[in-house]
Order: C-alpha cells, then structure tokens, then sequence
C-alpha cells in the first residue's frame, strides 16, 4: 500500500475552508457583497504529516474581538485518533466593501 503525504500548502487550504464554515454558521447575516475580512497576519505550527489516508477536520474558534479586527485559532485534526495535525493563528480585518472604512 503507497502513503502519500500533503503539502504544506495544502494546510491553508483547510484552513480557509474552516474559516468559510465557521463564519456562515456563527455569523450567517454577513454578506459577502459589502462585508469584507481579510487576513492581515498568520502564522502556522506543522506539528505531523497529514498522509493521503488521514481523515481530517479543521477546529476553529475565534480568542478575541477588537473593534475592526479578530483573532481566530484553528488546528486540523486526524478524526479517528485526535491527533493535532498543525496550528493556525490568524489576525484578520473587517471592513465594508463599499467604503472601504
């Protein structure tokens, strides 16, 4: 049986996807027409390989709220033994699309 294992770069993938479920199902209101979050910072631990056969899911919770910005934290789990796989911590910046403020 061949494993194979994932980039690093596949990691950010899951954690934009994380970020795009969490905001829909705390915050369903926000409209992607005239509200825009950016990240502005993120850093990454790579703590194991996830491998081709993993099954994974991404954690995510936001651990602080400013006036225009937030701090999330997520880190990708293997389902089965609950292994974390890596963590991120992002900075991002909301803003209105049609002010640019």
């Amino acid at each position: 049986m061949s494993c194979f294992f994932l980039f690093n770069n596949v990691y950010f993938t899951y954690y934009y996807l994380g970020k795009t479920e969490y905001f829909s199902t705390v915050y369903p209101a926000l409209n992607s027409d005239s509200d825009g979050i950016v990240v502005v910072h993120i850093e990454a631990d790579f703590i194991s390989q996830i491998l081709g056969t993993d099954t994974v899911a991404v954690q995510t919770a936001v651990i602080e709220i400013g006036n225009k910005s937030m701090t999330m934290v997520q880190r990708v789990i293997n389902t089965k033994t609950n292994e974390v796989k890596c963590y991120c911590k992002s900075i991002m910046v909301a803003f209105s699309l049609e002010t640019h403020d």
